[in-house]
């Protein structure tokens, strides 16, 4: 889904939501007309069981969830669909989310009336409130784009780039540095207003007090910022696959097939929190994993790794993957890259 696309989704089931305000809407109706609309919007094909399983229950005696998205064969994603108008924050609704999330094993979930979204980090150790990830209503205009760009962190290629733990991992360091700050900030802190005394000889530390006691006002809450986490890979990914030189992972992946003489679908595995994990490298450089094609191997990695439970999301695909049979059984991928005929590129 294009950026421009979701823009336009967005603003379609805003206006929506809005008409549809004080009508009689029930759940099933909530879902039809705003939740799936949305949901395809952001990647998640609802008619492929293999990537969204609509009330699901991993058993018998589970409660099910409304939809439990998947990467890689693993649920990945818990939404939780109520009527449109439903109050999200009442208690009961909140750990009832978080419970599926869980019982699925995911590690975000929303909870949504199709106008209103509130995320959360279900695996989080934090009281239920403090596992809100962000949240956002459509029918805001005055905020519709930054409702536009916390939903682009529920794409099915954000879990696939290992963008959601990471926007997770951040938020969480700027939640703690900014109530550090606060605290200096409120009274403010005699230590801080000897250091900056320090730097600013200038002025008489009442002065500075004065001063700092202002900027607590001025202090806002962290936010997310996923146009940052997707430059920062868009630059990881140029240092390695795409400096002067370097041909794109897929390319150089299928010329280690062809160099090595290899056979496609070659087999790759790791072993893997105790668990067997196996892919295929395919002849035209996408390494398939789960039933899905990833054109580089860290992806197709990260992918393996929440399969088998892991909420990690960072890993090195070339040293992470190894090759399964004779005669390169236990080589890394990295190995193969970088060695054998014709290898010899920069790092």
């Amino acid at each position: 889904m294009s950026a421009v696309n979701l823009d336009q989704t967005v603003r379609s089931l805003a206006a929506k939501a809005a008409g549809m305000k004080g009508k009689p809407v029930n759940e099933q109706n909530t879902k039809a007309a705003l939740i799936e609309p949305m949901l395809a919007a952001l990647g998640w094909d609802l008619h492929d069981l293999g990537v969204v399983q609509q009330q699901f229950r991993p058993t018998s005696k589970d409660n099910p969830a409304d939809y439990a998205l998947h990467v890689g064969g693993s649920p990945v994603l818990v939404v939780e669909a109520k009527a449109l108008g439903t109050n999200l924050s009442a208690w009961s609704h909140v750990t009832q989310a978080l419970g599926y999330a869980m019982m699925a094993g995911a590690a975000v979930c929303v909870l949504t009336d199709g106008n209103s979204y509130h995320l959360y980090n279900a695996v989080a150790a934090l009281p239920a409130q403090a596992k809100l990830f962000g949240s956002l209503r459509l029918t805001d205009q005055s905020n519709l784009q930054a409702a536009t760009d916390l939903l682009r962190l529920l794409e099915r290629s954000s879990f696939q780039r290992g963008l959601v733990q990471r926007a997770w991992e951040r938020l969480t360091a700027d939640r703690i540095v900014h109530r550090a700050v606060r605290d200096l900030l409120d009274g403010p802190d005699p230590a801080l207003i000897e250091l900056v005394a320090r730097r600013s000889p200038a002025m008489v530390k009442s002065v500075v007090g004065e001063a700092l006691g202002r900027q607590s006002a001025t202090l806002r809450p962290p936010e997310i910022d996923l146009t940052e986490l997707t430059d920062e890979e868009e630059e990881e990914d140029e240092r390695t696959t795409a400096s002067p030189g370097r041909a794109t992972a897929q390319v150089l992946l299928a010329q280690l097939v062809k160099r090595w003489g290899l056979t496609p679908p070659v087999r790759l595995r790791r072993v893997y929190l105790d668990k067997l994990l196996e892919a295929e490298l395919l002849g035209d450089g996408s390494i398939r994993f789960g039933g899905q094609s990833y054109p580089a191997p860290t992806p197709a990695a990260l992918a393996a790794m929440a399969q088998a439970g892991s909420t990690g999301s960072t890993e090195n695909g070339w040293r992470f993957w190894r090759m399964a049979d004779a005669p390169h059984t236990g080589a890394k991928l990295e190995h193969m890259r970088d060695s054998g005929p014709g290898a010899g590129h920069d790092e």
